[in-house]
């Protein structure tokens, strides 16, 4: 009984928090990443939709 114990303790301390949420206006995302969307969104422009 005093191992189940022990266990089910060491299982608990390993638990991490979720990461907090962050609004998407305030991440910062890389100028690779801008481009990448911007010609997402002007492709998809292009292409009727």
């Amino acid at each position: 009984m005093v191992t189940a114990t022990a266990t089910r303790k060491s299982a608990k301390t390993t638990v991490r928090k979720a990461p907090k949420h962050t609004p998407a206006l305030q991440r910062v995302i890389p100028y690779q990443e801008k481009v990448r969307l911007m010609v997402i969104e002007v492709l998809r422009e292009e292409s009727g939709r």
